[in-house]
């Protein structure tokens, strides 16, 4: 059962990765001249921070 304290962890280290993310993708999506790429580019960025949402769910190391 999750704490309170396991649920700040995790919603600090999404918000921390994905503003992290989404903030390089948006310099990177200022030198895109294209449309079609900027959308492509702004899309697969908010997959990526969604991404890590779910990865941050699992634990940090795996038992072998």
């Amino acid at each position: 059962m999750l704490s309170w304290l396991d649920l700040a962890e995790w919603l600090a280290r999404v918000a921390l990765g994905g503003g992290l993310v989404l903030l390089l993708s948006w310099l990177f999506l200022r030198w895109v001249a294209e449309p079609a790429r900027r959308q492509r580019l702004g899309e697969w960025s908010v997959v990526a921070a969604l991404l890590l949402a779910v990865l941050c769910l699992t634990p940090g190391r795996l038992a072998l």
